[in-house]
C-alpha cells in the first residue's frame, strides 16, 4: 500500500490550488498531523478494505479517509474539500505494478 499512499500524496501535493490554500506541500500528512502542525492542513489514511477474493485476479479495494483541517471557517473547510474532490474524485492514479487504479 505504500505505492498507493505515495500516489495519493503526490496527487494532493501536485494540486497547486490546494497547496496554495495550505502552507504548501508540507501540510499534507499521512495518518496524522504532528501536534505542532500549522492550520490549514490535510491528512489522509487508509480506512478499510483489502483483497476482494471474488476473481482469480489480484483485485483489491481500499477506502481512504482524506480530510482537511482549518481554524478559520466552515467556508474555508468547504473550499479545501472541493480542491481535494477535484484532484481525486473519479480520477485515475497511475501506480507502477497496477493495471488500473481509480478513485
Amino acid at each position: 500500500m505504500n505505492a498507493i499512499d505515495t500516489a495519493i500524496r503526490s496527487t494532493l501535493c501536485g494540486g497547486t490550488a490546494l497547496t496554495n490554500m495550505l502552507a504548501g506541500t508540507a501540510s499534507v500528512y499521512h495518518i496524522r498531523a504532528p501536534d505542532n502542525a500549522s492550520y490549514p492542513y490535510v491528512v489522509f489514511s487508509v480506512h478499510g478494505g483489502g483483497a476482494e477474493n471474488i476473481t482469480p485476479s489480484d483485485l483489491h479495494n481500499y477506502v481512504y479517509y482524506i480530510r482537511g483541517y482549518t481554524q478559520t471557517s466552515a467556508t474555508n473547510a468547504s473550499e479545501i474539500h472541493e480542491k481535494i474532490r477535484q484532484l481525486l474524485d473519479k480520477q485515475t492514479l497511475t501506480i507502477s505494478g497496477y493495471t488500473n487504479i481509480w478513485v
